[in-house]
């Protein structure tokens, strides 16, 4: 009991973050696609050394000082919970029967005087979930690759985009498509791809306006202000804008004008989908089935990416 009121700390030590479970997802569908059949201390391995890590013993990590155990075994509960993800929404297939995974611990020392010390440990039960001791990739994914996962997993998707600040909106539009396009719910990924564009358009609106190293037109500064600005003129006076005033910004993102005038023509197409998906009539739309929309996504990650890069230019 001496050294449970390390409890707390040491948790949070332990616990992955989204973009660290997400990470080893990659890894273990990077790993599974490779071999399409791995075992569990395959996965984990194949977690730490996209880390940059090898594997400890067990006697090696015990003399570690508590912090540097946590920091370990922090990637030891990413991998598990990684794969009970990828597992839970069938990904990847148990090949054995499941068991419970030891729960995890770390050994205390601590000096009581200067000839005598006593050890402890605190163990966490918490980080014990059920695995198999094999896995198989999932059929999906033999046909795509490890690509084709981004498609099925929203933490996967994320991870193309390198924006760890999104506005939790749009990020959560992202999830909910991915989840809609895993189910075969097209009009509603679609939906949900254009109001995310939207809001990006808006962060990147936002962003320039709050910079303050641009005069903003007055119609653009008139939406920023609305509690309620029309997505369709932010996005068309924001395209306008950085195309006129910011090449600096553009080079810096490592981004071309012609790749900016393409960026504006996703956009348009987005906005189109949720509009036809949105509002009933007009005339259906001849590419969206399964396919198409999946290449919209792998697209549109490249598009989220360029969008959120730009931002980070101001």
């Amino acid at each position: 009991m001496a050294f449970e009121q390390h409890r707390p700390r040491i948790k949070n030590l332990l616990s992955p973050s989204a973009p660290e479970i997400a990470a080893a997802k990659a890894a273990i569908v990077q790993k599974l696609s490779e071999s399409e059949v791995a075992d569990w201390q395959e996965l984990k391995l194949a977690v730490y050394a996209a880390q940059g890590q090898q594997l400890i013993q067990d006697q090696q990590l015990r003399n570690l000082p508590p912090d540097d155990q946590a920091a370990y075994l922090k990637w030891e509960i990413a991998w598990r919970l990684g794969l009970a993800s990828l597992q839970a929404d069938g990904l990847v297939f148990p090949m054995t029967a499941m068991q419970v995974q030891q729960p995890l611990g770390l050994t205390f020392t601590q000096q009581t005087s200067p000839s005598s010390s006593v050890s402890g440990s605190l163990t966490f039960e918490e980080f014990s979930v059920l695995l198999a001791h094999k896995y198989t990739i999932a059929p999906k994914g033999l046909e795509h690759d490890a690509k084709g996962f981004v498609l099925h997993d929203p933490d996967l998707y994320l991870m193309r985009i390198n924006a760890e600040d999104m506005h939790a909106r749009v990020a959560s539009a992202l999830r909910e498509a991915v989840e809609c396009y895993r189910l075969d719910l097209r009009i509603a990924a679609c939906v949900l791809l254009g109001s995310a564009s939207e809001g990006a358009w808006l962060e990147l609106a936002t962003t320039i306006a709050a910079s303050g190293t641009l005069s903003i037109p007055s119609t653009l500064q008139k939406e920023l202000d609305d509690g309620a600005p029309r997505a369709e003129i932010v996005q068309a006076r924001t395209f306008d804008l950085v195309r006129s005033q910011c090449a600096n910004q553009i080079k810096a993102a490592n981004l071309s004008m012609p790749r900016w005038n393409g960026m504006n023509q996703i956009a348009l197409l987005l906005r189109s989908l949720r509009n036809y998906s949105v509002h009933f009539g007009g005339d259906a739309l001849e590419k969206l089935d399964y396919g198409s929309v999946g290449v919209l996504f792998l697209n549109g990650s490249e598009y989220f990416n360029d969008l959120y890069r730009l931002r980070n230019a101001f």
